[in-house]
């Protein structure tokens, strides 16, 4: 496929092309590239979860699907320190966005590519991300001072989140399968609040 000069970001090679499929058609068009070396790398080497490559991301969506798309979730397979472990998920990060009430969703794979397709809009994901947040590894960094301490099977999601009384904040969910709501790490997309779901919510909107 003929790529043109024009879609060409520093430091970045346009070797893989981002796949896009919607309203029943394909398209194909190219994208900048995150390439590897190896899979084996992969944990090491993706790029880290932060509002840097949200934008790129965000920036890649608009042009190629719709330019009203909101990002509105962001969920990650991380190694213990808050990096997206390619070693482990196939998709180690998704990143969901909304348009004119239909959802798409951006992956990135563990070999570093962009796959874009049409997703179903995430439940209670209702406020749009802002443009700045706190990155994934400071973020996990702050749960774990506040006694996260689950280090496998980590998938944070960044979000807004309810409370069943109608608080609503947007922020990092920190939870191990089956936690209770005291056992949860919460923290705002600002950084600025940390602590348990059961203090800063009392519980969440399922």
């Amino acid at each position: 496929m003929n790529q043109s000069a024009g879609n060409r970001l520093p430091d970045t090679r346009l070797s893989h092309a981002l796949s896009r499929r919607a309203f029943g058609r394909v398209a194909m068009v190219a994208g900048p590239a995150l390439a590897l070396p190896s899979i084996t790398e992969a944990a090491t080497q993706l790029p880290a979860v932060d509002a840097a490559h949200a934008a790129q991301v965000s920036d890649q969506v608009r042009r190629n699907w719709s330019p009203d798309a909101e990002l509105i979730q962001i969920t990650a397979t991380t190694t213990p320190d808050g990096r997206p472990d390619g070693t482990i998920s196939s998709t180690p990060v998704t990143f969901f966005f909304r348009a004119n009430g239909k959802g798409y969703q951006m992956t990135l794979s563990r070999e570093g590519n962009m796959l874009g397709a049409p997703a179903i809009l995430p439940p209670n994901a209702i406020e749009p991300l802002p443009i700045v947040f706190i990155a994934l590894k400071d973020a996990l960094a702050l749960a774990r001072a506040k006694g996260f301490s689950q280090t496998v099977d980590l998938h944070p999601v960044l979000q807004s989140f309810a409370s069943t009384d109608g608080l609503r904040k947007i922020g990092w969910l920190f939870a191990a399968p089956g936690e209770s709501w005291d056992k949860q790490i919460f923290v705002t997309a600002d950084g600025h609040q940390v602590g348990t779901v059961q203090t800063l919510f009392g519980s969440l909107r399922q």
